[in-house]
């Protein structure tokens, strides 16, 4: 949970200044489109599919981080000192980092793992855990500098980053070949601007934490494994869609869903906008109930705005993003995964306000939708159509349950809180 109420001074509202926020997230969005566009040309329908199920990791990590960037921009807006966080973010970005290399060893070294993933390039099974995991550490640096009012540093890096994952994939492309390159870039790319962030943030703490120091709410266990199961949600599909389905076939679904994903880019500015604002009503002991409201009216009205778009213009944006009559066949499965990705991203923003608002138990909501999701994924996923229907499934459960959890509690207790105050 947040510190009390009079412990020390209010964090500041990192929502404020968010004019960087749609600017940076548009133009990443853009760039993003813009490299998958570029890798249909160069590569093979079966080594696309891998470098996208290697990308599906950044691709994950993308909201989840959101909530860690409001955290830490939250920290470093506060001017006491009196909570330590740079040292712990150091020794979280190494752990991260090793742990991360540690899997990508495993998974090229172990007999048969490979095979198992359908990655027949080693290069491939080493950056996947590394692309993730810099992915999100360079976002939590990120929003470091957005709490320090840094928006310009902000918006830049996060501008920078597809753009030199571009940049890298096609200058490297003659020495390593289209796929290697592809891959070197999805981990270079996001590593290159964690290591400026940080340069950009104070070298050390004003007060160095003591192991006696409370943890703060990133760093308890519980936060770290609801983000985990919940980033993993979003991207199991294309992994499991990938083992299962015939390689052209998980190719033409691994490139759909790359493309069906922008809602959750939709929903990250509004996301964190929330998490500044719940954090900081918690903290001065108000309901944070009226933000909730407010925001998740903003969210499905952009989401519902996306998704009759993509109903409308679905093949369109197949033809003109892709360019590319190999996708044809599939075209009419994009509106359906933009539909579960739509409400994957308004689960995940009500699993964010849960974070914030201290909800106990939240861990178990994520990882019993994806052993949900796998078990449907099995029974349903072996074309690509079934892997697309069964995500809309998944994802309406995902809002059913998150609500339910995160919502129902906190309007027990604020009703409770509104029955005792007339007697008092």
């Amino acid at each position: 949970m947040l510190e009390p109420a009079g412990r020390s001074t209010p964090p500041i509202d990192a929502s404020r200044g968010t004019y960087a926020l749609p600017l940076a997230y548009g133009s990443a969005l853009l760039l993003h489109l813009l490299f998958l566009k570029s890798l249909v040309f160069r590569l093979a329908m079966p080594d696309f599919a891998v470098v996208l199920v290697a990308a599906a990791a950044f691709a994950g990590s993308f909201l989840p981080a959101v909530v860690l960037q409001a955290a830490f921009a939250q920290h470093a807006g506060r001017r006491d000192g009196a909570t330590p966080w740079i040292a712990r973010l150091d020794r979280c970005v190494w752990s991260v980092s090793a742990i991360a290399a540690a899997i990508g060893i495993g998974l090229a070294l172990i007999p048969g793992a490979r095979v198992v993933l359908h990655w027949p390039l080693v290069a491939a099974a080493l950056a996947s855990p590394l692309i993730g995991a810099w992915s999100a550490a360079s976002r939590v640096v990120h929003g470091a500098l957005l709490g320090l009012e840094r928006e310009r540093w902000f918006a830049a890096l996060t501008i920078a980053e597809p753009a030199l994952r571009i940049a890298l994939a096609l200058g490297l492309e003659p020495w390593l070949g289209g796929a290697n390159a592809a891959l070197l870039a999805l981990a270079v790319a996001p590593l290159s601007t964690l290591i400026v962030g940080r340069v950009l943030l104070p070298r050390r703490d004003a007060v160095e934490p003591s192991a006696a120091a409370r943890r703060p709410l990133e760093f308890q266990p519980r936060t770290w494994a609801t983000l985990v199961f919940a980033g993993t949600l979003s991207f199991v599909d294309v992994v499991f869609a990938n083992i299962r389905l015939p390689p052209d076939e998980a190719a033409r679904y691994v490139g759909l869903s790359s493309i069906a994903r922008f809602p959750e880019l939709i929903a990250a500015p509004l996301a964190l906008a929330l998490f500044a604002r719940t954090r900081l009503r918690v903290f001065t002991r108000n309901s944070p109930l009226p933000d909730l409201w407010q925001t998740l009216g903003k969210v499905a009205l952009w989401l519902g705005a996306a998704v009759a778009f993509t109903h409308l213009v679905g093949r369109d944006m197949v033809r003109i993003l892709l360019q590319t009559e190999i996708f044809a066949n599939v075209a009419s499965l994009l509106p359906p995964l933009v539909l579960g990705h739509a409400l994957i991203a308004l689960a995940q923003t009500l699993l964010f306000f849960g974070i914030a608002n201290g909800a106990v138990g939240l861990p178990l909501v994520p990882l019993a939708l994806l052993a949900s999701y796998l078990m449907l994924l099995v029974e349903r996923g072996t074309t690509a159509a079934g892997c697309a229907w069964t995500s809309v499934v998944i994802g309406a459960l995902a809002v059913a349950f998150t609500g339910m959890v995160v919502i129902v509690p906190s309007w027990l207790s604020e009703h409770a809180r509104r029955r005792k105050t007339p007697a008092g």
